[in-house]
């Protein structure tokens, strides 16, 4: 059983997460939301923009071993669980850590594992409800609740998010399964691309994930080449 974790404002739920995690037992759980984050963190200590209205959630997931395809399978179980809900036909799984819809970002995810801590914090920003505003007009946002045309519950949301992760955690066991998943929705697959990585422009057409959450890169020769982390961007 979670703690949960309210609050009307806060830093970042991933922060305070952290702060409760480094304060707790060994066996104790929690998950953090909140209606607005003043200061949310997105992969490599970028910002998220995190609005009124929007499901900014961050919770523990008790696993000893780390991953490292782990936030594609945290991003594969919010794809499928945006699916069985609503049918949304453009939904995608953007490697290594997002969920795009129509070609615009929609949710992003940020993992981390605690090894002395046996623990995954895992946390996800889905744009569900908020308003747009000139911040997601500039990153190219997609709003859930506009292609829905009706607003959709946080609090229902986020417990359904929750439970799909920790109900399907033992297909961590053997990746296999959510990578071919990740790959049937892959976002850009067959498409021209470069990744930004350590310094370095690799461009290729996007071939698929490959086992150990690489992402394969095609040249124009056919030859692939693992990218193991990045900023993908569609050419």
């Amino acid at each position: 059983m979670k703690a949960k974790v309210f609050y009307d404002r806060v830093d970042s739920t991933m922060a305070e997460l952290t702060r409760l995690v480094e304060n707790s037992g060994p066996n104790d759980s929690f998950c953090v939301r909140a209606g607005v984050q003043t200061a949310g963190r997105g992969r490599d200590a970028n910002l998220w923009h995190s609005p009124p209205g929007g499901l900014w959630l961050s919770f523990v997931l008790h696993y000893p071993m780390r991953i490292p395809s782990f936030a594609l399978y945290a991003g594969a179980c919010l794809h499928a669980l945006l699916q069985r809900l609503f049918g949304l036909p453009g939904l995608r799984i953007k490697w290594p850590n997002d969920i795009y819809l129509d070609d615009k970002k929609l949710a992003g995810i940020l993992c981390e594992h605690k090894e002395q801590l046996s623990r995954y914090l895992i946390g996800i920003g889905v744009n569900t409800n908020v308003a747009r505003d000139t911040s997601l007009a500039q990153y190219a946002a997609a709003i859930l609740s506009d292609h829905l045309g009706f607003p959709v519950s946080n609090t229902l949301l986020a417990d359904l998010l929750v439970q799909e992760i920790e109900r399907n955690s033992g297909q961590l066991k053997d990746p296999a399964s959510h990578i071919a998943y990740v790959n049937r929705w892959l976002y850009g697959k067959g498409r021209l691309a470069q990744v930004l990585a350590a310094g370095e422009t690799v461009t290729g057409r996007v071939a698929e994930v490959a086992s150990d959450g690489s992402l394969l890169l095609l040249d124009a020769e056919g030859k692939a080449r693992g990218i193991y982390t990045g900023n993908l961007q569609l050419l």
